[in-house]
């Protein structure tokens, strides 16, 4: 980890200093600032700033698609909520899921719908108990064969041991999250 950090650094400095003797750089725009060929911005942050561009707000009615995603280091668990929906793309790995419980109790997530994942491995995979014991989950969607390999087994153990409904999904599915849709392409 160190020897990885002190490459990034030692790059990051040769860019300083490269573009140092070059002459001035000119600052990055913030995304915000940078506008489109229709004259839109690229991103419209309403967060910090809530006037900005009223054209583009939402109705008091609208229902907010809500993402989160906790720092699992370099797994996914990522948490798409809607009014009356939680769903979840993939559930991390084992060493990592107390992070995503952590998450999962401050927004007190005690229900998950769905869990899609994305592919087989173990840093997609390995969590589910964990998160399981915290939200209970009703389905796990997956898209690759239940018997691929270890990491997929033993989610399907885990699965029929706890009650969790086993779907797949493939090109062309579409998932429903409120008034959400997700389409699936190869």
């Amino acid at each position: 980890m160190m020897r990885k950090t002190a490459v990034i650094l030692l790059i990051f400095f040769l860019f300083l200093a490269e573009n140092a003797i070059a002459g001035a750089v000119e600052p990055t725009a913030l995304p915000w600032e940078i506008l489109l060929e229709d004259g839109y911005p690229a991103v419209i942050d309403r967060v910090t700033d809530p006037e900005a561009w009223p054209d583009f707000a939402f109705s008091d009615d609208t229902e907010i698609l809500h993402i989160w995603v906790a720092n699992t280091r370099d797994t996914d668990a990522i948490l798409l909520q809607t009014g009356t929906e939680n769903w979840m793309i993939d559930c991390t790995e084992k060493r990592w899921a107390p992070r995503v419980v952590a998450m999962l109790e401050k927004l007190n997530v005690t229900h998950i719908d769905k869990v899609i994942n994305s592919h087989p491995h173990h840093d997609h995979l390995n969590g589910i108990c964990l998160i399981d014991d915290c939200a209970e989950i009703d389905e796990l969607a997956i898209c690759f064969p239940e018997d691929v390999n270890d990491h997929m087994i033993n989610a399907m153990l885990s699965c029929s041991e706890r009650g969790i409904n086993v779907t797949h999904y493939g090109d062309g599915t579409r998932f429903n999250l409120g008034e959400a849709v997700l389409d699936v392409h190869k």
